[in-house]
């Protein structure tokens, strides 16, 4: 017999045994759960990029000779380093985690203007086109406040059961805002109709899971509010970097047609005088890779469309100033990846 056949043969008997190995591992699926240290803390760098584009109509002249002008493009740039950090475990393995936010760093450019900003609240410092201020001391210790005193508990599978410390409004007869979480009751109703982000049972590749998502739309008053649905997929079991990673792809949209939102008056007058007619579309696409080990997200990448149209009613004794009712047209592209900080 052909020795070189007899080692094709073996090789390719090989790789096929290998193959059916590592599918047999998976073949009643895996189990996708988050694992919570306590003190544990996970480190990521965010980059995002984008571009957008306003269109106005309805808008009168800024001045004698001066023109607003009726389109303004734009695009940026941004890194952020984030941590999520875990405060506490219970005996279920919910983690109650924080977020902690490092440097920022952003760029943009608008109508041939161009600028640079570098937010530091470790070293309190703000960096704004190469000109840097120290963030006053009392209002540093106030952002570092707040984004300490936000807590989230999250379950194995998932799911928010509970936010707290998010900042609060002064009491609804000053403001005529009520923030959703102000309002305890319905604010527990919400967190409880939010889905498990992971599915309850085994999935293997090819099974999808679908969730939806209600949006809370602070000062408005809607019968039914909107919804994030969003379909999930794992396409593939592989390994990134030395991890053993579960790819999960997800499409996932929202949807607003007609909302009508008139913000309240002064306090004690009830509406005030102009209202806004809203449409909104949200696009989210892209893949999470989780950590089947480590029990998070390793890396993530996507993209987020935005397409928004608002319109401006007017009291009569302003309508008469303009021709058409103001408004705008933004559409808005963004790519984004996540990944581990070094």
């Amino acid at each position: 017999m052909n020795t070189s056949r007899v080692v094709v043969n073996v090789t390719i008997g090989g790789l096929l045994v290998l193959l059916l190995a590592a599918a047999g591992g998976y073949a009643d699926g895996v189990t996708l759960r988050y694992k919570f240290v306590p003190q544990q803390q996970i480190a990521y760098q965010l980059w995002a990029s984008g571009t957008g584009n306003v269109s106005f109509s309805g808008i009168p002249m800024a001045g004698e000779g001066e023109q607003i002008p009726e389109q303004l493009q734009a695009q940026f740039n941004a890194n952020i380093s984030l941590s999520l950090d875990v405060k506490s475990v219970d005996e279920q393995g919910n983690g109650v985690v924080s977020l902690s936010v490092g440097e920022l760093r952003m760029q943009g450019q608008a109508r041939d203007q161009s600028g640079h900003l570098v937010v530091n609240l470790e070293e309190g410092t703000v960096e704004v086109n190469g000109e840097v201020e120290q963030i006053p001391s009392a209002e540093l210790a106030q952002m570092q406040g707040l984004l300490e005193q936000i807590q989230i508990t999250i379950s194995p599978q998932g799911k928010v059961l509970a936010i707290s410390g998010l900042p609060q409004l002064p009491p609804s007869e000053q403001t005529g805002i009520t923030l959703p979480w102000q309002d305890t009751e319905s604010w527990q109703e919400l967190l409880d109709s939010i889905p498990a982000a992971l599915p309850e049972g085994p999935v293997a590749v090819g099974d999808s899971w679908e969730a939806a998502m209600p949006i809370p739309l602070p000062g408005i008053d809607v019968a039914e509010l909107p919804e994030f649905a969003v379909e999930c997929t794992l396409k593939k079991i592989g390994e990134i970097d030395g991890h053993r990673v579960a790819d999960i792809g997800y499409d996932g949209s929202i949807e607003v047609a007609d909302l009508v939102c008139q913000p309240p008056g002064p306090p004690g007058e009830g509406e005030g005088p102009l209202s806004f007619n809203l449409n909104l579309e949200v696009i989210e696409e892209g893949d999470a890779y989780f950590d089947l080990d480590a029990g998070q997200i390793y890396k993530q990448r996507g993209n987020i469309f935005i397409n928004a149209s608002i319109e401006v009613s007017l009291p009569e004794e302003a309508a008469q100033f303009f021709d058409t009712a103001p408004g705008a047209q933004i559409n808005l592209r963004i790519h984004f990846m996540l990944s581990p900080s070094e």
